[in-house]
């Protein structure tokens, strides 16, 4: 039997905390399993040639919602993950998570969208966007 004991927000993000059968989670625990938590991938960014074109094909074909859409990139709401659909030259294809540290992997640029990220290269050269959890809303 499980409990639910409340719920936090971590990385504006809602984790819920639960407690077994007859068995509370002390503080420390509590502490220990938000440290211990793994990152939030926040969106996919593909390259596109024509974003409009891209976005018709996404939306007539899978089911999302476009949360924003310029010349240079669209952003779409699937139930799990956003898919972001760039022009390359305009924006790097490349996978966001999101960190409550984000400055330290180096200095956060605020995007036109509000939020602030950094990016930085893997080991293989792929782009990873870091960005500020307090930067998203």
């Amino acid at each position: 039997m499980t409990v639910t004991l409340g719920v936090l927000i971590r990385d504006n993000w809602r984790c819920t905390l639960i407690a077994c059968h007859r068995h509370l989670l002390s503080l420390n625990h509590l502490q220990a399993l938000i440290l211990t938590m793994n990152d939030l991938i926040h969106h996919i960014a593909i390259p596109t040639n024509n974003v409009a074109e891209s976005v018709a094909w996404y939306t007539s074909n899978t089911q999302c919602t476009v949360a924003y859409q310029d010349e240079t990139w669209a952003l779409l709401n699937y139930e799990n993950i956003q898919l972001a659909l760039v022009i390359p030259g305009q924006h790097p294809p490349h996978l966001a998570i999101v960190r409550e540290d984000a400055e330290r992997f180096g200095p956060l640029v605020t995007h036109r969208d509000g939020t602030r990220s950094v990016y930085v290269q893997d080991n293989t050269g792929n782009q990873i966007e870091v960005m500020a959890a307090n930067s998203i809303a």
